[in-house]
C-alpha cells in the first residue's frame, strides 16, 4: 500500500431470484455493491439504502443442455469481469475519490467480502460441487474434525491453467471431465483473477442464514424428528409445550405442516433445541453434547464482537461436536447408502474456516445473505411489477434510476427547508429565503436510521444493568400477599420476597445477622404488574443498549391453566454492591421474578456451559 491511500472496502452481493409469485418462471441474477467503511449498524439496515444493485447477469437458456451449468459459470464470471472492470483498475491504480464531506481521497478498491450462498460460493471460487470453496478438502474429507490446507488464488489458477494446457476449453465435455478431476468448475477466466489482493479463501464471507440456520433445519432437526432418536411426533409434542414467550413464534400447531420456514422461525426453533431434547431417554450425554456443540457455535459465530477469549470458545463448541458426533452416528440418525453412518456434509467443513474469517473479515452478522434477499424485494421484484413484462430488464433499471433521482431531489429540497412544519428541519415561521442553516452534516444526521430509544436516560425504575418500562395502570394494586400468594398459586411467595431483600441488606450492609427491612420497607401489600418492558446495555458493547423487549406474568386462568409467565436470567454476583431497582415506588412484582429466577438458575446451572455459570 502506497503513503496516503484510503483503503475502499468493497462488499458484494450475489443472488438469483424468482421475480413471479405464483404463476411464470421470470427470474433476476442481481448483483447489488456496498461500501465496508460504513458503519455496519447503519450498513445492515434495510432503511439506510447502503446497497445498490449495479448489474443484473442474464438468466440465459442455452441450447446445449448437456453443458449448461459450465456454460452459466462462464457466463457468470464475463459480466462480473465487465461490472467490475473499474473497481479492479483502482485495486492496482489508486485513484481519487470524494468522500461523504467532499474531500478527495486517493483510494485503492479492494474486495472486502462477497455475501453469497453455498453454491454460489463454489461458483464464484471456480470449485467443483463435490469439494470445499475454502480448502483443499474433497467431499470424503468434509466430516475431519481437523481444517485442510487453503484454497489461495494462486492455487485455483495454477489448476486452471494446468487444465487448459490439457485440453482445449472449448471442448466442453473433455474439458468439463478433466477439470472435475482437478476440483475445479471449468470456469477459464475468473473474475477475481486481476483484482489484486481478491483471494475467494479469504472474501467468501459465512453467512448465517444458509450456513448455520438452513443446517440446522436440513441436519440437527431431521435427525432428531428421526425415529431412532426422539421422532417427529414427540418433537412437535414438545414444542407445542413450551411455554409461549414474547418476541419469538410459538408453535402451538407444531412445525411439519409449514410449506415454508423463514430464518426467524428457523431461529426460534434453534433457541429451544437443547431444552427440548433433555430429558428423553434416547438422548445419551454425548450425543447431548454433540448437540449442544452445534448451537453453541452457531450462537457464538454470531456475537457482534469477538475477543481472543471468545473465539476460544467457538473452538471449544466445535470440538464438543466432532468428540461426540460418533454417539449420534451410532443412534443410526446417519445410516443409508450415501451416509453411512458419515457426517460428509459440505457445511460442517466451512465451520472450520469461521474463526479464520472472522479474524480476517470481522464480525458475521453483518456478511448474512439476508441483505441481498431484503434487496431483492425493493431493488428487483418491486420494479418487476411496475414493468409490462415484456423487455423488463431495462425496463426495471429505468424505475430504479427514476426511483434515485426522485429520491435525490427530495432529499435537496428538504435541505433547503422547503419541507415546511418538521421541527426536525425547519422553524414554521421561519419565512424561506434559500438555503437554510443546516448543514450537510447536520442532515446526514438527520437521515441516518433511527437508533434504539435509550429507555436509561428516562425516569423509568432502573439498576446499572437494565431499565424498566411500566405502563401506568397497574394490573393489581396495593393486594396482599395472601390474595398475590392465592392469584398466582405461589404459597411461598412472601418468604421469597423477604429472603431476596434479606440477601441484598446482607452485602449492604456486610452483617451476617438479619436486619429488620420493615423499618425501610412496607412488605403490608404489593402492586403487580403482569408484563413490564426491559431494556439491557449489550452484553459486548456496554454503550449500546438493546430493544425493549416484554416480560409476562399472568397468573392462571381458564385459557392458560398454569399461567403465561416467562422465564428470566439474572446475573446477582456475591459481591454486588446492592439489589433491587431504583425508581419513584418499589416494585415487587419484580423482586419476584428475580428471585424466582435466581432459584431456577441453581436448578438448570449442571446443564449449561461452564462460561455461562
Amino acid at each position: 500500500m502506497g503513503e496516503g491511500e484510503t483503503l475502499g472496502l468493497v462488499l458484494i452481493g450475489s443472488d438469483k431470484t424468482l421475480l413471479t409469485n405464483h404463476t411464470g418462471n421470470k427470474s433476476c441474477y442481481a448483483v447489488y455493491i456496498s461500501c465496508g467503511n460504513i458503519d455496519k449498524r447503519i450498513r445492515t439496515k434495510e432503511s439506510a439504502g447502503a446497497w445498490l444493485m449495479v448489474g443484473q447477469i442474464p438468466a440465459a437458456q442455452f441450447e446445449d443442455r448437456a453443458h449448461k451449468g459450465l456454460l452459466h459459470a462462464r457466463l457468470y464470471h464475463i459480466c462480473m469481469d465487465i461490472i467490475m472492470r473499474n473497481l479492479k483498475k483502482a485495486s492496482r491504480e489508486p485513484v481519487e475519490m470524494p468522500d461523504s464531506s467532499g474531500a478527495l481521497r486517493l483510494v485503492r478498491t479492494i474486495l472486502h467480502a462477497h455475501l453469497a450462498d453455498y453454491p454460489e460460493q463454489l461458483l464464484i471460487s471456480c470449485t467443483a460441487a463435490n469439494t470445499a470453496p475454502h480448502s483443499m478438502a474433497h467431499m470424503t474429507h468434509f466430516e475431519d474434525s481437523n481444517p485442510h490446507p487453503l484454497k489461495h488464488r494462486d492455487t485455483i489458477l495454477a489448476l486452471i491453467d494446468k487444465a487448459t494446457k490439457a485440453v482445449d476449453p472449448d471442448r466442453l465435455g473433455r474439458f468439463k471431465t478433466h477439470c472435475t478431476s482437478l476440483g475445479i468448475n471449468g470456469v477459464v477466466k475468473p473474475f477475481w483473477r486481476d483484482w489484486k489482493y481478491a483471494d475467494p479463501c479469504t472474501f467468501l464471507a459465512p453467512d448465517a442464514l444458509h450456513q448455520w440456520h438452513q443446517f440446522f433445519w436440513d441436519h440437527p432437526m431431521k435427525w432428531v424428528r428421526s425415529k431412532r432418536l426422539l421422532g417427529r411426533r414427540e418433537t412437535e409434542m414438545r414444542y407445542r409445550c413450551l411455554q409461549k414467550r414474547v418476541g419469538e413464534k410459538f408453535f402451538g400447531a407444531g412445525f411439519t405442516s409449514l410449506n415454508q420456514m423463514t430464518g426467524r422461525e428457523k431461529r426460534d426453533l434453534t433457541s429451544h433445541f437443547v431444552g427440548i431434547l433433555n430429558g428423553h431417554p434416547k438422548i445419551t450425554p454425548p450425543i447431548m453434547d454433540c448437540f449442544r456443540g452445534l448451537i453453541d457455535f452457531i450462537y457464538l459465530a454470531q456475537y457482534e464482537s469477538h475477543s481472543t477469549e471468545t473465539l476460544g470458545y467457538l473452538d471449544e463448541a466445535l470440538a464438543a461436536f466432532h468428540d461426540n458426533k460418533e454417539a449420534v452416528a451410532a443412534s443410526g440418525v446417519r445410516r443409508g447408502v450415501r451416509r453411512k453412518n458419515r457426517f460428509n456434509i459440505q457445511k460442517i467443513e466451512l465451520f472450520h474456516h469461521v474463526r479464520r474469517l472472522i479474524e480476517e473479515l470481522g464480525s458475521t452478522p453483518q456478511f448474512t445473505a439476508e441483505q441481498t434477499e431484503h434487496c431483492h424485494m425493493t431493488m428487483a421484484k418491486l420494479p418487476y411489477r411496475h414493468t409490462n413484462r415484456k423487455g423488463y430488464a431495462a425496463q426495471m433499471c429505468r424505475f430504479l434510476d427514476r426511483q434515485e433521482k426522485i429520491h435525490l431531489f427530495d432529499l435537496f429540497l428538504s435541505w433547503t427547508k422547503l419541507v415546511v412544519g418538521d421541527p426536525n428541519l425547519a422553524d414554521p415561521n421561519e419565512e424561506f429565503t434559500g438555503f437554510g442553516t443546516i448543514s450537510p452534516a447536520e442532515f446526514a444526521e438527520h437521515l441516518l436510521p433511527q437508533q434504539v430509544q435509550n429507555e436509561f436516560e428516562e425516569d423509568n425504575p432502573q439498576n446499572e444493568t437494565t431499565a424498566f418500562v411500566l405502563t401506568s395502570t397497574i394490573s393489581k394494586k396495593a393486594i396482599s400477599f395472601a390474595d398475590a400468594a392465592s392469584l398466582f398459586k405461589l404459597p411461598s411467595l412472601e418468604a421469597l420476597i423477604v429472603e431476596y431483600f434479606k440477601h441484598g441488606k446482607r452485602i449492604r450492609d456486610g452483617a451476617d445477622a438479619y436486619t429488620d427491612l420493615n423499618r425501610n420497607i412496607s412488605l403490608d401489600s404489593l402492586d403487580i404488574w403482569y408484563k413490564v418492558r426491559m431494556q439491557l446495555y449489550a452484553e459486548q458493547d456496554e454503550k449500546k443498549v438493546l430493544p425493549l423487549v416484554t416480560v409476562t406474568a399472568s397468573p392462571p386462568s381458564e385459557a392458560q391453566p398454569f399461567g403465561l409467565c416467562n422465564f428470566v436470567l439474572v446475573r446477582d454476583p456475591e459481591d454486588a454492591a446492592s439489589s433491587g431497582i431504583r425508581g419513584a415506588s418499589s416494585v415487587f412484582s419484580l423482586s419476584i421474578v428475580l428471585s424466582y429466577a435466581r432459584s431456577l438458575c441453581c436448578s438448570i446451572e449442571s446443564h449449561l456451559p461452564t462460561r455461562w455459570r
